[in-house]
């Protein structure tokens, strides 16, 4: 029986859908899983992602990549993202196969940012680096005493004129206007953007953020952007990978390490320079 590994398009959500994806994870509803073939900001490729697919064009393996152009140290480049990755039993020989179009590429930003162990191991011996281990929480214990806010006010964005014009928030608020929620935080003439998710820890709401452009102001106003997403959301957890503070101490939560490692290999960024957006970390929820 033939196999043939090809590009995949919007148009091949359904059986990709059907065949694959919710055996992956059943959890997640289809509309979600369709953001992995249909993202709200431009495509600077032809695909969404790569197929292993029989004789009957039946899909037997799938992985998403998600691409951007972003602005990495100064230099607009093209972020692939890879989610999703899975193979029927059977064909598990082919999985490599799928990613190697990507690999063979020099020209791109590369990241995997929910590998499992044994993906983990296999992406190392491809040349993948660490890009994040830790993750920081702040949690419902720093609620009732509120300190921290040093008189910075918090507000939710729901439109692009609401946004400061700095730090690509014009771009990033169009892109993910669908996806994430949009937050400003202020003091004085001074201003941090922020895009999060909703997720869950511990039973309970905490937004995940992907992005946020001051990491000092955001640590002096820590507790009244908790404050705020609580009021807003109804969420009491606040979390972020480590790195996007760059090295800001916010004085209250704590680091906790992921479960697994996010990866990343590039030849222009360095892991301060990659956000956790345009990837499928705020396209599933996860």
């Amino acid at each position: 029986m033939g196999t043939l590994i090809r590009p995949v398009h919007i148009a091949d959500f359904d059986v990709i859908h059907r065949s694959l994806l919710t055996s992956l994870d059943p959890r997640i509803p289809r509309n979600r899983w369709r953001a992995l073939f249909d993202w709200g900001w431009p495509n600077p490729e032809d695909h969404v992602g790569y197929g292993l697919f029989d004789e009957h064009d039946r899909p037997l393996g799938y992985i998403a990549t998600i691409y951007s152009k972003q602005n990495l140290r100064g230099e607009h480049h093209t972020v692939c993202n890879f989610s999703s990755w899975i193979v029927a039993e059977g064909h598990k020989s082919a999985g490599l196969s799928l990613i190697m179009p990507v690999l063979a590429r020099r020209d791109l930003t590369i990241t995997n940012l929910t590998a499992i162990p044994s993906v983990v191991a296999m992406f190392r011996k491809l040349g993948f680096q660490t890009l994040e281990t830790l993750v920081w929480v702040l949690g419902p214990g720093n609620l009732p005493m509120g300190i921290g806010s040093r008189g910075i006010k918090v507000r939710r964005v729901n439109s692009q004129g609401d946004l400061p014009d700095s730090s690509g928030a014009h771009r990033i608020f169009l892109d993910h206007r669908e996806i994430c929620q949009h937050w400003v935080l202020e003091t004085g003439g001074d201003s941090c953007y922020v895009a999060s998710t909703l997720g869950r820890r511990r039973r309970l709401r905490t937004l995940r953020i992907h992005h946020l452009s001051h990491p000092e102001l955001f640590a002096a106003g820590a507790t009244a952007f908790q404050r705020q997403g609580l009021a807003s959301c109804g969420a009491p957890f606040v979390e972020c990978d480590l790195r996007l503070l760059q090295g800001v101490d916010p004085g209250v939560g704590r680091s906790l390490p992921l479960l697994e490692p996010r990866l990343f290999r590039s030849t222009v960024a360095d892991p301060a320079s990659i956000s956790n957006l345009y990837s499928e970390l705020p396209l599933l929820r996860l």
